[in-house]
């Protein structure tokens, strides 16, 4: 009689009571919930993020300002007040900095602001993005901001400056003079054949070229002032003919890459009559050289 009675006067309850039973499958043990993306958890409905007040305009030069963070199974998630519209790639890598002055905008000075942290974007919206707190905290972030080194709401990510450096290889010119590579010229001045220490010489400082894949590489022959200069300029083409032939038999370099050029006198040395400058006049010198393209 008295449950009866009790069921009677608290029907509306009891009613409520199996409603949400129903709803939420507990005879079963289970508990129904919708599943929500990153976003929806972190921005409530997509689009319409919580980004706070709107006096403060973001955009990256300035930098975009951390809303919310939240914790997720690779680590922290950052909210961003900022997004497609502002420029901002999914896979970019944003540098977090605090001001030191705690203004309401901070001022675009260089100089005040503190690397805290570093971030990656992961998800670009219209006007907001989701970034993975990469590194938290830095030395400097821990020299002016002890009690809070790392990462939090109301600091600012700015995209990181990235500098390409093309790297250049720089190939030294050789020069060699004659009286290392030949027989003695000067005994015998008509022959053009290489000493065998001249053509251990010549390998070993040509060697380098062989890796080398500039598209010429030109062997110029030069003489000293003395003589006849059309017999100096044959002469020279001569000797730098030998040495591109030896460059070919003995390095396997491509002859259509090796050109022969007998500058024969045409390049004289600075002071030429100062003692020893002779001997160095009569040289070869390799150089690789770029083909020029006509228009």
């Amino acid at each position: 009689m008295q449950a009866a009675r009790y069921m009677k006067d608290n029907w509306i309850i009891l009613t409520l009571v199996l409603w949400l039973a129903t709803l939420t499958n507990h005879s079963r043990g289970e508990v129904v919930y919708r599943k929500l993306s990153t976003i929806q958890v972190l921005a409530g409905q997509p689009e319409t993020p919580p980004l706070g007040p709107p006096a403060i305009e973001s955009d990256l030069a300035s930098g975009l300002r951390i809303v919310k963070l939240s914790p997720s199974d690779k680590g922290f998630i950052a909210l961003l007040d900022g997004g497609s519209r502002q420029g901002l790639l999914e896979g970019a890598k944003l540098e977090v900095r605090r001001s030191k002055c705690q203004a309401p905008i901070p001022s675009k000075d260089e100089s005040i602001w503190i690397p805290v942290a570093q971030l990656k974007v992961i998800e670009v919206r219209d006007v907001y993005a989701l970034a993975r707190l990469v590194t938290d905290g830095s030395q400097l972030s821990g020299v002016h901001f002890p009690d809070a080194p790392g990462a939090m709401v109301g600091d600012r990510a700015f995209r990181e400056e990235q500098t390409l450096a093309q790297t250049i290889r720089v190939i030294p010119t050789r020069t060699l003079t004659y009286d290392q590579l030949f027989v003695d010229p000067k005994a015998f001045p008509s022959s053009f054949e290489l000493t065998p220490e001249g053509k251990a010489y010549l390998k070993e400082q040509a060697q380098i070229f062989a890796s080398v894949h500039a598209p010429l590489l030109l062997i110029e022959g030069h003489t000293d002032h003395h003589g006849d200069r059309q017999s100096n300029q044959i002469e020279s083409y001569q000797r730098a003919l030998t040495i591109r032939q030896t460059l070919i038999d003995e390095l396997g370099l491509d002859p259509e890459r090796l050109v022969a050029i007998g500058l024969g006198e045409t390049e004289i040395l600075d002071e030429p009559y100062l003692s020893g400058r002779d001997r160095l006049a009569r040289r070869i010198v390799l150089r690789t050289k770029n083909q020029e393209t006509s228009p």
